[in-house]
């Protein structure tokens, strides 16, 4: 994706609500989306800090305020195992990726 825009639609759930081009973005879901009724309001920033001249490190940042009730609980519960499995495959498309851009594959 070459050029982001605020409110942009981000994996279908989520909408792009900051970013600063080559250094950070933060994503929220969209609240007209049902997922926001189970999951709560979720937001995920990521970040990119220059390690070296050829090297980067990617941080990602998720915070949650889950819903009241059995629901929220049953999001606090099983919603960081679903998330530990789903943000280890994005970063490592992301490296991927990154890699194809960096050596012109």
């Amino acid at each position: 994706m070459s050029h982001l825009e605020i409110g942009q639609s981000i994996m279908t759930i989520f909408e792009l609500v900051e970013f600063e081009t080559n250094r950070q973005m933060t994503i929220r879901n969209k609240k007209k989306a049902g997922g926001s009724k189970i999951f709560g309001d979720v937001w995920v920033s990521y970040l990119i800090r220059e390690q070296a001249t050829s090297m980067c490190r990617l941080l990602a940042k998720v915070i949650v305020r889950y819903p009241a009730g059995p629901i929220g609980w049953m999001g606090r519960t099983l919603l960081p195992w679903g998330d530990l499995i789903m943000m280890r495959r994005q970063l490592l498309n992301f490296k991927i990726l990154a890699e194809c851009t960096t050596t012109g594959v």
